[in-house]
């Protein structure tokens, strides 16, 4: 957090500084710009907060130290290594395509998942071919939510365009 209030802090070189995007949305960009997510505070909006104020946060705030999964085929279960550093209360995955128009770009999809923290996770790939996004959501008492995302591939076997396709 210290990062932060000393790029603000007054210097002879320096004009200012500002908060970009300090807003809170429901499409992909809140996971990576934005000082809220889905209507709770990312740690970044407590980074801020206390660098203006000076005062700590009250509240936990949500760390991910691990996220890793894997991609597939359309429909396979894939395993999913999540690691935190308290109990959450809820978990939640969602998924990004990157191809298509600007609205089907923008969405956050819910991915179909099981399991929990101490025996796991799996998540379903969805019908999508080629890479995705996929983000963990990791929501904390107080309002507080983490988000942590990695990339996967999933192949669909039926399309015709698919180059690991073989030949009829």
């Amino acid at each position: 957090m210290d990062g932060y209030k000393n790029w603000i802090n007054i210097k002879s070189a320096c004009l200012g500084v500002f908060n970009f995007l300090y807003a809170d949305n429901n499409p992909f960009i809140s996971t990576w710009l934005l000082t809220h997510h889905r209507g709770k505070y990312r740690p970044q909006y407590w980074a801020i907060r206390e660098a203006h104020t000076g005062e700590k946060p009250k509240k936990f705030l949500p760390n991910i130290s691990s996220f890793e999964t894997n991609g597939g085929k359309v429909g396979d279960w894939v395993t999913v290594n999540l690691a935190l550093e308290d109990e959450a209360l809820t978990i939640d995955f969602f998924y990004n395509q990157r191809t298509g128009s600007s609205h089907r770009r923008n969405q956050l999809n819910k991915l179909v998942h099981c399991g929990n923290l101490s025996n796991g996770f799996k998540k379903k790939l969805p019908a999508e071919k080629g890479a995705i996004k996929i983000y963990a959501n990791v929501r904390y008492r107080y309002q507080n939510i983490g988000v942590a995302n990695t990339s996967v591939k999933v192949i669909d076997e039926n399309k015709e365009d698919n180059p690991t396709k073989s030949p009829s």
